[in-house]
């Protein structure tokens, strides 16, 4: 086992049985029942100190910087969630991208293309995928281009040398001269060849310092020049730099297109650069382009100043915008021009850096060099690509500014039917974007604003349209809003044809709000959803709450943590979801789950008979309980501290833990921070809630305490132990029995929970006494030694440490389950004749045999509270809508009476706080509701 899995184990053993930790000033803290905590427990402690100190330690921030939440409807800033935890079977995925191929492999995007020819792709299953990617334009021919295989494999058949250092290259040589001849006017001279684009730049920014002795280069905002540390360094886009420690040169980094900052920046240091770097065409960006005149202006300020332009055409260079260099629309040569991508015709990784005679210099040229740079292989891949670039006088070009204004035509076209949703067109040939205007998503309620807030948006449109429409594509990651379209250069108008489909297919979905017809690839292209075309709904929910300046001085201020029971309970984050099958939902939201982050989903206020008031909100995590038990301990109490978090920044007092949040956190033990706010899990009132549902199922059957049996299921947790507490003054019998799926250790587990009953019915029959007949007066009675005393009850048969679930039950008129199990295992066979069962499991415990089959059998949603103000719209409804459920209860009657320094997770489980939550709820006109009962066709 694992340091981290003994840790999960202990926690969880420490949550069975009803044991806080806490870690505070360097020390550990618990809590515990009386005779919870042995020795062997306790050495297990000691054993793991440091490292529990190390994870329950109050921490001053959210626990993972990378998921981070919004307050007030703020978008966050941050990159997308990665898991470091991944470990998936492929190994691409495993070994070479274990971050990116997660965030791509829950997009959906993370596609295998065992095939590719021309424009298209086709993936394992056999589906055919349209091209308009290129590798970022490194496919100018498209995949697997006839020609550059032959170049190569004619370069075999002549058994050309690959490498030569130190010698005259052939084919070297022929590029070089091919090169600096596609624009004999510009008086290119010099040639040094590189292996990528990022290796061209340092090549570049080298001969720029060599020639002028200056060490600053002047770059632009956005501006993206390839990843190595000295490419970084001119790079304008902080996601890529903040991480590398890269120097900071942002006082050398201006607005690209802005002529009067350009002017500035020279004025202000006229003597400082060596270089300035622009792209004519700024691709990662988000393919900005340069307002006219802006190339020619920075010429002449170079000019002017002593600097050298250095233009990079990576991606715009060799065909992608209709001219072998993008600089050519303007007429501006620079002393430096990077080439790389599309110089490979697709199948060979070159680079090259044209210079003119004033960059020429001795010591570059005799201390620079690259040992597989300019190799025959990649440089007979090169003369190929310029032979089909320029052959037929520049026909494959004309091709270029044919198709591109074709496509410009139908892009601008599809902006004219959405122009709330697209900003613009830009880019010019095939290499053109399209900007999208998000801001308003962050509003929108539903998952479209969450994703929007992780970054997510502009790849979840990118995964639709690859999953659907069988377009690839990509997006402008530095912008975050900007689909790319870069097709190989060879591309027809017809191919085009499926591109235009899609994306009014997707920007259709998007604009209309349809979240399910947008991830309707999650679903399953089976299931028949609404034309996203037919207009947005009308039905959608209010936006996500604000906290309200009448709410925060006064009043009682709450959160409650909820999650959805069911994968159905999305609905409650975004009701387009209304149109996926139940059971697709699952398949729907897993995969995002880990991208959105804890969400206020509803605000209420609650009125008290006394007058006061309270204001509290919903905080939605996005987990199921199945998600949330196969998490780790640490890792699900991650994910509901950081819910507590939000409800903390928006300002809640006490914070209320419902279902599984509780149970993950040790009823919120866990989670307890000395500066943080009050934490309930609700644990209590829902025990005293399931405690009235049987007295008064009892009551209604006229049974009598000497003759009535109760069955806990479940007794080893924090409701079952006070159920039990409260079970023994209902009834003379009492089967106490934990988790049915863990015999091991059962009968001594058994004895503690029966010790911890007598200690608590004692400390009980001190505030009230006990009903004549009942457990609780036998044990108030006598003043034996707990274990006599039990040894006494259970041979008597009053008090039962079950181990069989069937013959437990057989024998109960009441049964109570209070389990952490996700499963259905209560049969109706199980069920003694005329039995009343109160389910207080989330999810249930009942199996819908037993509401089909058992018409004899009374079955009670337990732990349901009926407010004096309803709450007709809160996510916190039970089956009718006057309902809520007693743990949120709970949390709203700390708030009315505004105890807050009173309130702890494990405190308000001891008999003290339980009578006085009994009697806050009688006074703040809160009545438990025992009589709503599950019919065949509700609930289960």
């Amino acid at each position: 086992m694992t340091q981290d899995s003994a840790i999960d184990a202990l926690l969880l053993e420490l949550a069975a049985r009803q044991i806080s930790l806490t870690a505070e000033n360097g020390d550990l803290h618990f809590r515990a029942p009386k005779g919870a905590m042995d020795s062997a427990l306790r050495t297990r402690l000691r054993r793991l100190k440091p490292h529990l100190i190390d994870r329950l330690a109050p921490k001053t921030a959210p626990a993972r910087a990378s998921k981070q939440f919004s307050i007030g409807g703020t978008r966050p800033d941050h990159a997308p969630l990665v898991s470091p935890d991944w470990q998936p079977d492929d190994p691409f995925l495993r070994h070479v991208e274990p971050y990116k191929g997660y965030l791509l492999d829950r997009l959906g995007i993370a596609k295998t293309f065992p095939r590719a020819m021309g424009s298209h792709l086709w993936t394992e299953d056999g589906q055919q995928v349209l091209d308009c990617l290129s590798q970022y334009g490194s496919l100018p021919f498209g995949h697997n281009p006839a020609r550059i295989w032959e170049a190569l494999s004619d370069c075999r058949k002549m058994e050309e040398p690959a490498f030569t250092a130190n010698a005259v290259s052939d084919a070297a040589g022929a590029l070089a001269a091919k090169l600096v001849g596609l624009w004999p006017e510009a008086g290119f001279v010099g040639v040094t060849f590189t292996n990528s684009g990022a290796e061209s730049v340092e090549t570049a920014l080298k001969l720029a310092r060599a020639a002028t002795g200056r060490a600053a280069t002047l770059s632009t905002k956005r501006g993206f020049h390839g990843l190595t540390l000295g490419a970084l360094s001119v790079g304008g886009s902080p996601v890529y730099r903040d991480a590398f420690q890269v120097p900071d040169t942002s006082q050398d980094c201006i607005p690209y297109g802005d002529i009067t900052a350009l002017e500035q920046a020279f004025e202000r240091a006229p003597e400082r650069y060596a270089a300035l770097i622009l792209e004519p065409i700024q691709g990662e960006g988000g393919i900005i382009d340069p307002p006219p005149g802006y190339l020619a202006c920075a010429r002449a300020l170079c000019d002017a100043y002593g600097t050298l332009l250095i233009l990079d055409e990576v991606q715009t260079g060799l065909g992608r915008t209709g001219a072998i260099f993008a600089a050519q629309a303007e007429n501006v040569v620079a002393d430096v021009v990077t080439l790389a991508k599309a110089l490979g015709g697709g199948l060979m990784p070159i680079g090259a850096v044209l210079y003119r005679e004033n960059v020429r210099t001795v010591a570059f040229g005799v201390r620079h060099s690259s040992t597989f740079a300019g190799g025959a292989l990649a440089c007979r891949a090169g003369l190929a690509t310029l032979e089909m670039l320029t052959e037929n006088e520049g026909a494959l070009l004309d091709h270029v500014r044919t198709t591109g204004a074709r496509l410009r035509v139908r892009l601008d076209e599809i902006a004219a039917r959405h122009p709330d949703l697209v900003e613009g067109i830009t880019g010019r040939g095939l290499m053109q974007g399209i900007r999208l205007r998000f801001d308003t998503l962050w509003q929108r309620p539903g998952l479209f604003g969450l994703l929007h807030a992780q970054k997510l948006m502009i790849h979840i449109a990118v995964s639709h349209l690859l999953n659907s429409g069988g377009i690839r594509l990509a997006p402008s990651f530095s912008s975050g809003n900007v689909l790319r379209i870069q097709p190989p250069l060879t591309i027809t108008e017809d191919e085009l044809e499926p591109l235009y489909t899609a994306l009014e297919d997707t920007l259709s979905a998007i604009e209309a709000g349809r979240t399910s017809h947008l991830l309707r690839h999650y679903i399953g292209t089976d299931i028949d959803l609404p034309d996203p075309a037919r207009g947005a709904r009308t039905d959608r929910s209010p936006p996500r709450p604000h906290p309200a300046p009448e709410h925060t001085t006064d009043n009682g201020r709450f959160a409650f943590v909820i999650h959805p029971l069911e994968a159905s309970d999305f609905l409650r984050l975004d009701p387009d979801l209304a149109d996926v099958p139940a059971d697709r939902m699952a398949r729907m939201v897993a995969p995002l789950a880990d991208y959105i982050d804890p969400v206020p989903v509803e605000a209420l206020e609650i009125t008290s008979a006394t007058g006061a008031k309270a204001y509290g909100e919903l905080i939605m995590v996005p987990y199921t309980p199945e998600d949330l038990m196969q998490m780790s301990v640490a890792k699900a109490a991650e994910e509901i501290g950081l819910a507590v978090r939000v409800a903390e920044e928006r300002g809640a007092k006490v914070v209320g833990l419902g279902g599984f949040s509780s149970i993950v956190t040790q009823g919120g033990g866990s989670l307890v921070r000395p500066d943080g706010p009050a934490l309930t899990s609700g644990n209590a009132f829902t025990s005293i809630a399931a405690a009235h549902a049987i007295r008064d199922a009892f009551r209604t059957d006229g049974r009598s305490c000497d003759t009535a049996s109760v069955a806990v299921v479940g007794a080893a947790g924090m409701v079952g132990r006070a159920v039990s507490v409260l079970a023994a003054e209902l009834a003379g019998r009492v089967i106490l029995m934990g988790n049915p799926n863990r015999a091991q250790g059962l009968r001594r587990r058994g004895l503690e929970l029966a010790a911890e009953l007598v200690t608590k019915l004692r400390e009980l029959a001190a505030l009230r006494p006990p009903p004549p007949g009942s457990l609780a007066a036998r044990v108030a009675k006598s003043d034996r030694p707990a274990d006599a005393l039990i040894a006494g009850l259970e041979a008597e048969g009053a008090l039962v440490i079950a181990d069989d679930l069937a013959g437990a039950l057989a024998e109960a008129d009441a049964v109570v389950l209070a389990t952490n199990s996700t499963d259905r295992f209560v049969r109706a066979a199980h069920l003694k004749t005329g039995a009343t069962v109160c389910d207080v499991s989330r999810p249930f415990n009942i199996h819908p045999d037993v509401a089909q089959t058992r018409s004899d059998v009374r079955l009670i949603e337990g732990g349901l509270v009926r407010p004096l103000s309803p709450l007709p719209h809160a996510s916190l409804a039970g089956p009718a809508q006057d309902l809520i459920f007693a743990c949120a209860a709970e949390t709203m009657l700390w708030a009315l009476d505004q105890s807050y320094d009173m309130v702890h997770p494990m405190a308000c489980m001891e008999i003290p706080a339980m009578a006085r939550l009994e009697e806050m709820g009688q006074r703040h006109g809160f009545r438990v509701e025992a009589s709503k009962s599950f019919d065949a066709a509700g609930g289960f």
